[in-house]
């Protein structure tokens, strides 16, 4: 069953802030993996995954939006 970034932090009781330290990132790139509007790079996925101790594809990853253009 994949899980989201979202679901995993909660699980494991930390905030956006507490994951973004853990990982060396910035708290927007937290932010914007959960909210589905930028996918981490590679290494980060696989630093979510050992950080949560899950199989990279046990994550669910959103693809970033694609812009849309009035046309």
């Amino acid at each position: 069953m994949k899980r989201t970034i979202q679901q995993l932090r909660e699980e494991h009781g930390e905030s956006r802030m507490q994951l973004a330290d853990s990982l060396q990132v910035t708290l927007d790139d937290v932010s914007d993996w959960e909210l589905g509007q930028a996918a981490p790079g590679l290494s980060n996925v696989r630093a979510l995954a050992e950080h949560f101790e899950v199989a990279e594809y046990d994550l669910e990853l959103h693809s970033p939006r694609e812009e849309t253009h009035p046309g």
